[in-house]
Protein backbone atom coordinates (compact mmCIF):
# COMPACT_ATOMS: atom_id res chain seq x y z
CA UNK A 1 0.00 0.00 0.00
CA UNK A 2 2.78 2.29 1.03
CA UNK A 3 0.77 5.07 2.57
CA UNK A 4 2.00 6.75 5.65
CA UNK A 5 -0.34 7.68 8.15
CA UNK A 6 -0.21 8.74 11.62
CA UNK A 7 -2.41 7.54 14.84
CA UNK A 8 -1.05 9.62 17.34
CA UNK A 9 -2.19 13.30 18.50
CA UNK A 10 -1.86 15.19 21.55
CA UNK A 11 -3.31 12.90 23.76
CA UNK A 12 -2.32 9.16 23.05
CA UNK A 13 -0.88 7.67 26.20
CA UNK A 14 2.17 6.19 25.98
CA UNK A 15 1.03 2.59 26.25
CA UNK A 16 -0.39 3.18 23.18
CA UNK A 17 1.75 4.73 20.81
CA UNK A 18 4.13 1.94 19.85
CA UNK A 19 0.40 -0.12 18.69
CA UNK A 20 -0.38 3.01 16.73
CA UNK A 21 3.28 3.11 15.27
CA UNK A 22 2.64 -0.62 14.15
CA UNK A 23 -0.10 -0.33 12.72
CA UNK A 24 1.19 3.04 10.66
CA UNK A 25 4.20 0.95 9.83
CA UNK A 26 2.08 -2.13 8.38
CA UNK A 27 0.09 0.80 6.03
CA UNK A 28 3.24 2.02 4.96
CA UNK A 29 4.53 -1.51 3.38
CA UNK A 30 3.96 -2.33 -0.43
CA UNK A 31 2.16 -5.42 0.50
CA UNK A 32 -0.15 -5.25 3.82
CA UNK A 33 -0.86 -8.52 6.42
CA UNK A 34 -4.00 -8.42 6.95
CA UNK A 35 -4.05 -10.98 9.81
CA UNK A 36 -1.61 -8.50 11.93
CA UNK A 37 -3.43 -5.77 10.80
CA UNK A 38 -6.44 -7.49 12.79
CA UNK A 39 -4.55 -8.25 15.72
CA UNK A 40 -3.00 -4.59 16.18
CA UNK A 41 -6.71 -3.03 15.74
CA UNK A 42 -7.62 -5.66 18.49
CA UNK A 43 -5.04 -5.09 20.96
CA UNK A 44 -5.52 -1.15 19.98
CA UNK A 45 -9.00 -1.46 21.20
CA UNK A 46 -8.28 -2.96 24.52
CA UNK A 47 -5.34 -0.49 25.31
CA UNK A 48 -8.34 2.18 24.95
CA UNK A 49 -10.84 0.52 27.03
CA UNK A 50 -8.21 0.39 29.78
CA UNK A 51 -6.93 3.89 29.49
CA UNK A 52 -10.68 5.43 28.89
CA UNK A 53 -11.31 4.58 33.14
CA UNK A 54 -8.15 6.64 34.19
CA UNK A 55 -9.43 10.09 32.75
CA UNK A 56 -11.54 12.61 33.66
CA UNK A 57 -14.84 13.86 32.32
CA UNK A 58 -13.68 15.93 30.42
CA UNK A 59 -10.51 14.94 29.70
CA UNK A 60 -12.21 11.66 28.84
CA UNK A 61 -14.49 13.54 26.13
CA UNK A 62 -11.36 15.15 24.46
CA UNK A 63 -10.02 11.83 24.17
CA UNK A 64 -12.59 9.91 22.95
CA UNK A 65 -13.22 12.69 20.13
CA UNK A 66 -9.64 12.32 19.35
CA UNK A 67 -9.91 8.81 19.00
CA UNK A 68 -12.73 8.68 17.01
CA UNK A 69 -11.31 10.94 14.33
CA UNK A 70 -8.28 8.04 14.11
CA UNK A 71 -10.72 5.31 13.91
CA UNK A 72 -12.65 7.37 11.49
CA UNK A 73 -9.21 7.62 9.54
CA UNK A 74 -8.60 3.44 9.90
CA UNK A 75 -11.95 2.53 8.15
CA UNK A 76 -11.40 5.41 5.78
CA UNK A 77 -8.40 3.34 4.84
CA UNK A 78 -10.05 -0.36 5.48
CA UNK A 79 -12.70 0.37 3.28
CA UNK A 80 -10.30 1.64 0.48
CA UNK A 81 -8.11 -1.47 0.55
CA UNK A 82 -11.40 -3.50 0.18
CA UNK A 83 -12.50 -2.05 -2.69
CA UNK A 84 -8.74 -2.71 -4.12
CA UNK A 85 -8.97 -5.89 -3.56
CA UNK A 86 -12.27 -6.90 -4.91
CA UNK A 87 -11.52 -5.40 -8.02
CA UNK A 88 -8.30 -7.54 -8.23
CA UNK A 89 -10.26 -10.86 -7.43
CA UNK A 90 -12.81 -9.59 -9.98
CA UNK A 91 -10.45 -9.10 -12.68
CA UNK A 92 -8.90 -12.45 -11.56
CA UNK A 93 -12.16 -14.09 -12.63
CA UNK A 94 -12.76 -12.37 -15.51
CA UNK A 95 -9.17 -13.48 -16.58
CA UNK A 96 -10.10 -16.86 -15.72
CA UNK A 97 -13.05 -16.87 -17.68
CA UNK A 98 -11.23 -15.27 -20.40
CA UNK A 99 -8.62 -18.39 -20.26
CA UNK A 100 -11.26 -20.76 -20.35
CA UNK A 101 -13.06 -19.55 -23.40
CA UNK A 102 -9.74 -20.29 -25.82
CA UNK A 103 -9.12 -23.59 -24.42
Amino acid sequence: MNKHISLIHDLTPFSLEANCQAISDLFAQDELDADALLILVQERDELILKHLPTLQSEEKKEYINKELEVNNKLVEITSHLQKEQKQRLLGLVRGRSAVSKYK
